[in-house]
């Protein structure tokens, strides 16, 4: 951590249960009647997790310190000398015995990305990153499972799309009878009448694409103001970040692919009309 202290004062190496949290995780700590300082020098529970054994060993601490920051969730900060002892305190086993494991340092430094990246170079063993990093790795990771659920979602929705496009232009072909018959007595040809409604089918499809991607860019900038401002909240130096994005060239990639499968719907249909008989088709309707 290398923000601002509001309260109290950094966690100290020679004591191993003392404890920094965030000033978001302070304020649930707290109660109605309490203000935030209040909770300096209290006690609290913390849970350390080996990630070998997957176990879970609870300490308790006393917190030293509050940080001027939110979090989006309930942050802890204890330093690496102080995971060192409690390791060895709590499950018996040298730091050294143990391969991953998740910890948040107290870092008395400005340049905290280089801090960061020093670390991570200098070993292979451990995997270091800064808060924000892994508030971004968490959103992300939700992000991912929603994205995935509108993917099926969509999948549906184009397999409806095509059906709706094919029975609309075979509705256009039943009500034009007496149009193809007319067009067909007077030297058109069946191509003419089957490009005339795989052309409409064409259209349908490159509209329907444009709307869908101009309504697509208005809901990503919604979503990436509406994320960016409740990070905002949390952490006032948390960057802008596209959490939702659509290139142009994505755009223009989906707009043709409506156009495609347009065609492709409007293709069944149009073969229906070139292939009408001219007499039969200007008696009925």
């Amino acid at each position: 951590y290398t923000g601002e202290v509001g309260y109290g004062r950094l966690p100290k190496n020679s004591n191993p249960y003392e404890v920094m949290v965030s000033l978001s995780t302070a304020q649930d700590l707290i109660s109605d009647n309490e203000k935030v300082a209040d909770l300096l020098n209290k006690k609290v529970y913390i849970s350390i997790t080996n990630m070998e054994t997957e176990k879970n060993k609870i300490a308790e601490a006393t917190i030293v310190g509050i940080t001027s920051d939110n979090t989006l969730f309930s942050a802890t900060y204890i330093t690496d000398d102080t995971y060192r002892v409690l390791v060895k305190d709590l499950f018996d086993i040298k730091i050294e015995d143990t391969k991953t494991r998740i910890v948040q340092l107290v870092v008395n430094d400005e340049n905290v990305k280089e801090y960061v990246k020093e670390l991570n170079d200098s070993q292979d063993e451990y995997t270091y990153e800064t808060t924000s990093d892994s508030i971004l790795g968490t959103v992300n990771t939700i992000l991912d499972v929603v994205r995935n659920g509108l993917v099926a979602f969509s999948s549906i929705s184009v397999v409806v799309a095509i059906l709706m496009i094919a029975i609309v232009v075979y509705i256009s072909v039943l009500e034009r009878k007496q149009e193809i018959g007319i067009i067909r007595a007077i030297g058109g040809k069946t191509k003419d009448i089957r490009n005339m409604f795989l052309g409409e089918s064409l259209v349908i499809g490159l509209l329907s694409g444009l709307i869908g991607t101009t309504i697509a860019y208005g809901i990503c900038y919604g979503i990436n103001q509406l994320i960016w401002s409740a990070l905002q909240t949390m952490n006032e130096n948390i960057p802008y970040v596209n959490v939702a994005n659509l290139e142009p060239t994505t755009a223009l990639i989906l707009i043709a692919i409506c156009g495609v499968l347009s065609v492709i719907s409007g293709l069944v249909p149009s073969l229906k009309a070139a292939k009408l008989d001219p007499i039969d088709a200007i008696r009925k309707k």
